[in-house]
Formats: C-alpha cells, sequence, structure tokens
C-alpha cells in the first residue's frame, strides 16, 4: 500500500498536497477491495469445484446403487451388468463394495476372477498377457497384475500391471457407460 508524501516538494502548495493524500487514500481502499474480491471469487471457484465433485460422486453412486454396473473391488475392474469390462478404477473403493454376482459381466468362459465368470472378450484380453484359459478354474487377480489360483493359494506368472496410470495417479478416469449401455 501507498503512504503518504512523506517528504513534501517544495513548491507544491498545500491544497495540491492534500489532494494527492486523498488520492493515495483512495487507491490504498481500492487495493483492499479489490483483495477482498480476489479472495471472495476463489471461494466461490473452490465451492463450485467442491460442489461439481459431489454431484459426480453423487451420480456415480446413483449409477451404483440401481445395479446398472458392476464392479470388481480387489481389481477396479468394472462394467455394465450383463456386459464385459468396460474399465479400470482404483481398486477398494468402500462405497461400492457389495457382491458381485458371478454372471454380472455375461461370462461364457468358465473362467472365473474375483467371483466373476470373464465373458469371452475380457478373457481374451487377459489371456494375452498371460492368465490361463482353463474351463472351471478361478483365479484371484490384482491391480498391480498379481494372479492366485484360488483353489491352490498358488501364485502364477503376473501379467504385469493392468492399469499403471491408475496406480500412479491414484484415480481412474470415472464409470461413464456408454449411453447406449447405460439406459
Amino acid at each position: 500500500m501507498v503512504d503518504t508524501l512523506q517528504a513534501k516538494p517544495s513548491e507544491m502548495p498545500y491544497e495540491k498536497e492534500e489532494l494527492l493524500n486523498a488520492a493515495v487514500c483512495r487507491v490504498d481502499a481500492l487495493e483492499a477491495e479489490l483483495i477482498a474480491t480476489k479472495k471472495a471469487l476463489h471461494d466461490a471457484l473452490m465451492r463450485q469445484e467442491e460442489l461439481l465433485a459431489y454431484i459426480d460422486s453423487q451420480e456415480e453412486a446413483k449409477f451404483r446403487k440401481k445395479k446398472f454396473c458392476w464392479y470388481d473391488f480387489r481389481a477396479g475392474f468394472w462394467g455394465v451388468m450383463g456386459q464385459p469390462c468396460l474399465g479400470i478404477i482404483p481398486p477398494f473403493i468402500e462405497e461400492f463394495d457389495y457382491p458381485m454376482p458371478p454372471n454380472c459381466a455375461a461370462g461364457n468362459t468358465g473362467v472365473f476372477i474375483n467371483g466373476r465368470e470373464l465373458h469371452q472378450k475380457d478373457l481374451d484380453l487377459l489371456a494375452a498377457r498371460g492368465l490361463p484359459t482353463t474351463r472351471d478354474k478361478s483365479y484371484i487377480i490384482e491391480i498391480s497384475g498379481r494372479v492366485l489360483d484360488e483353489d491352490t493359494g498358488e501364485e502364477l506368472d503376473s501379467l504385469g500391471k493392468l492399469a499403471p496410470t491408475v496406480e500412479r495417479v491414484k484415480h481412474g478416469f470415472g464409470m461413464k457407460a456408454p449411453r447406449a449401455l447405460a439406459q
């Protein structure tokens, strides 16, 4: 902020000095108002961002509660009921932790991971990474790519990180189902 004039120029009339000091006071007042306005705008923007995040989370929760989609709590796979996997989000999201029906992904392969029978499309993708395709087998898979035979507990060769970006940034990219599937 600007202070009042400290040294008087020798030839400045008193009236002009008063006008100059009054202008400095107005500038100080405007500067304080500007700072307050910037803070109010910043706070409003933060509230708006929080509100948008809340609305997004409520939409996802509503989508899940209506059982439109399934979620693999252990690996983070998700999809629309009766459809193959649509993506990966972080595993262990408490709000989505409830039993996943074995047939939630329209599985037709006899290969189960984390309790869900794989759809042929999902099995093809995971088999390309090294998952065995033997029918009537169950596996536990983690987002890290770790695979355990559910019956024997034997650890199999890793599939490699299933979603390195999701692991690194600690968030997924949402549960946006194609409109045709969500209706």
